[in-house]
């Protein structure tokens, strides 16, 4: 399958699987949600960036475009997504909150033009490719698109190298996920598509990946159960 089609999926996928239900689902199937973007904030707070530019990668329904632009009213955030769906929710919020600092871009971040960025964010979103140099492709426009030393805070599920573990641990996440969900049956449902619409990478694969994109070995922030969080410093 070619990069473009790839990408032709991740979009449907989310078109189809109602972006208003988005935020409900999400903080019950991601252990740490909120955490990961409160320190999302406390990183970004911790570079003092008073008029930064920031990119969102993969923005979504806007959890950390709006943490962002509502925190920091001197920064200018460009959330990007190819999903007109997850795009038009993130709209309908910053309209409710006035916020004025948020530019919007329904496409993937190989085809912007020109501006660079100061901080960037890829949560949740580099899993969804394949690692056949779709990543690395990833990784190369993101970083291309950074001032020097500035840093991507990247989020995914990962995998671990020892099966075995890596197994045991899905599923203790899974009996936590079902201990904290109202609707059990979405867990399920949301753990099959684990296997078929996620390309997880081991941390050494990851730090591979990072060199050979530009960046500086990457700093672990978060870890829960298979979620990693990562400091990616161009």
């Amino acid at each position: 399958m070619s990069s473009q089609a790839q990408n032709t999926d991740i979009v449907e996928h989310f078109d189809k699987n109602r972006a208003a239900e988005y935020d409900k689902d999400i903080v019950s199937f991601i252990p740490g949600y909120d955490l990961i973007h409160e320190s999302n904030l406390a990183m970004f707070r911790e570079k003092n960036l008073a008029k930064a530019n920031v990119l969102v990668v993969g923005a979504g329904t806007g959890k950390e475009s709006i943490s962002l632009a509502s925190g920091f009213r001197e920064v200018n955030v460009t959330a990007v997504d190819p999903s007109k769906a997850m795009l038009e929710s993130l709209k309908s919020k910053v309209n409710d909150l006035k916020l004025v600092n948020i530019d919007f871009i329904c496409d993937y971040v190989a085809n912007l033009k020109g501006e660079s960025f100061n901080f960037a964010n890829s949560i949740l979103v580099m899993h969804f490719l394949p690692d056949r140099g779709e990543k690395l492709d990833y990784l190369r426009e993101i970083y291309k698109r950074l001032e020097p030393m500035s840093e991507l805070i990247l989020v995914d599920f990962m995998k671990i190298e020892d099966e075995c573990q890596d197994r045991a641990i899905m599923q203790a996440m899974k009996n936590y996920q079902l201990s904290i969900s109202p609707s059990p049956e979405k867990i399920e449902e949301a753990h099959e598509k684990i296997k078929t619409n996620l390309h997880r990478i081991t941390e050494s694969r990851l730090f591979d990946l990072a060199e050979k994109a530009g960046f500086f070995k990457p700093i672990k922030f978060f870890q829960s159960f298979l979620i990693g969080g990562y400091i990616l410093r161009k």
